[in-house]
């Protein structure tokens, strides 16, 4: 039976979807959920037959399908997971033109931004259209157009995640290929074991879902009442796999890799000294960080709370409706410029909700780095490493390795970073970038609410103070994670 890739909230054990379940890779429709991973990229060899029968070994005894991944969610926990992802230069290595590559991955969209998979990141019009900076900066292993693939390993025990690295490495021998380098990353958590990024605040919330299971605990996690809906449809992740002609209901989904390096001690200095600025004093201090982010460090949205409001899971169920002038939470906070739920026509713009929620990704990043933890034991008995709120913050070393699925990497990624984040105009005129991920960094003034929620009579609404971005963009690359049949049929 043909896939509807209209369809929502998808029940993954129903017949219909078996087949799409066994050829679709793992992690796109629910992320692996492992605290370790490891980024292993490669380039080919010159010899077609040979990296033919490396990708078919690795899709044998590495990579994980969705069902898989599904399967040990229930079962088995502590299971390596594997993805493998194709550059262009990594197809014309398995013996497809570049004419048959360019054909069958024509990437048309909406927005008509020059943010190609075939070209690359490091292309001209890509990094001129992302503001990135220049490719000759990055690091070396993002230069060059060299990368003709990558495999992610993730698991939660490290010393098994090493031995399946080995075995990857193995098989990529084989055929004369090269490792050109590993990307380890790590789950970084808070006391209370959420996920968190670097700079200490709960990461990962805000996401489209696709799956029924995700949505019911959506539900079960607040009053009932939806204000927001994150459904979405298989069409915002997934796209046929174009040459994957001999099984049906086989997809795969474009996907964008970028290492982030966070200057955690600048970022921390630059919150203190617009807390201080502002005159906040107490709980209140909280507000400066939540006013760059969106939420507070435990993921309380600063649209709905003046201060953290200590849920052990952070609120989704939102929109900036109740705040139309910014004085809560202003528009230029990280999850407000790139999730604007609707900010787009409140402010005038030319897309509705439904538009605009066409442009969301599928994130799964992980933090990379080496940071100070302590030992938690929670109260069900759980014991994990958190991050150390008493250690020295680094400048440098320490980031997060961005990684997202979608089916269009133009109209999706490269529409967020491009129009939402690098817009100083966006969602109102004078907004500033986005002060986290927004392209190119510098400092930039922002209007920082003095108060909250409430106009203040006779007295100014905000204060214009500047925020110099502390996350540099180090490399990155454009993939495409094959259906499974795909990779088995080379």
């Amino acid at each position: 039976m043909a896939i509807d890739l209209n369809q929502k909230a998808i029940d993954p054990q129903a017949a219909q979807f078996t087949q799409m379940m066994e050829n679709l890779q793992g992690n796109i429709l629910k992320s692996h959920g492992r605290n370790h991973a490891l980024h292993i990229f490669f380039a080919l060899g010159n010899d077609v037959q040979k990296n033919k029968q490396a990708i078919r070994a690795l899709t044998a005894f590495v990579i994980s399908s969705a069902e898989q991944l599904r399967q040990q969610e229930q079962a088995e926990r502590n299971a390596v997971f594997g993805n493998l992802f194709l550059t262009a230069r990594g197809y014309e290595k398995l013996g497809f033109t570049r004419q048959q590559v360019v054909t069958n991955f024509p990437e048309t969209g909406s927005t008509g931004l020059p943010v190609k998979f075939t070209e690359g990141m490091s292309a001209a019009q890509a990094q001129a259209t992302l503001s990135d900076p220049d490719p000759t900066t990055w690091e070396s292993l993002y230069q060059g157009n060299k990368i003709d693939g990558m495999v992610l390993l993730a698991c939660d025990d490290e010393e098994r995640l090493s031995r399946e690295a080995s075995l990857v490495r193995y098989l990529l021998l084989q055929a004369a290929a090269d490792i050109l380098e590993k990307e380890g990353g790590r789950r970084l958590r808070d006391d209370k074991g959420r996920t968190i990024e670097n700079f200490g605040y709960v990461d990962g919330r805000s996401q489209p879902l696709y799956l029924n299971s995700d949505l019911m605990k959506e539900d079960s996690d607040h009053d009932g009442t939806d204000v927001w809906d994150p459904a979405a449809p298989l069409s915002l992740v997934l796209v046929p796999d174009p040459f994957a002609t001999a099984s049906a209901d086989s997809f795969g989904s474009f996907f964008v890799f970028r290492k982030l390096e966070q200057n955690v001690k600048k970022f921390k200095e630059a919150e203190e000294k617009i807390g201080r600025a502002l005159r906040l004093t107490g709980e209140d201090k909280e507000r400066a960080g939540a006013m760059i982010i969106g939420r507070f460090e435990d993921g309380s949205p600063l649209v709905l709370h003046k201060s953290p409001a200590g849920h052990e899971e952070a609120e989704n169920n939102f929109t900036y409706a109740n705040d139309p002038q910014g004085l809560r939470c202003p528009f230029h906070a990280h999850i407000r410029k790139v999730s604007p739920r609707g900010d787009t026509a409140r402010q005038g713009g030319n897309e509705s909700l439904d538009q605009e929620k066409t442009h969301r990704i599928t994130r799964r990043g992980i933090t990379y780095g080496t940071r100070a933890t302590k030992k938690v034991t929670k109260d069900d008995g759980e014991e994990f490493d958190a991050l150390d709120g008493d250690a020295e913050f680094p400048a440098d070393g320490v980031g997060l390795l961005f990684m997202c699925f979608q089916a269009n990497i133009a109209d999706q990624f490269g529409f967020i970073q491009k129009q939402w984040a690098n817009n100083g105009n966006f969602a109102r005129n004078g907004t500033g970038i986005d002060p986290v991920i927004g392209q190119p960094v510098a400092s930039t003034s922002y209007d920082w609410p003095a108060g909250y929620g409430e106009p203040r009579l006779g007295k100014p609404q905000s204060q214009r103070l500047p925020f110099a971005g502390a996350v540099t963009m180090k490399g990155g690359e454009f993939f495409f994670a094959p259906s499974i049949a795909f990779l088995k049929s080379l």
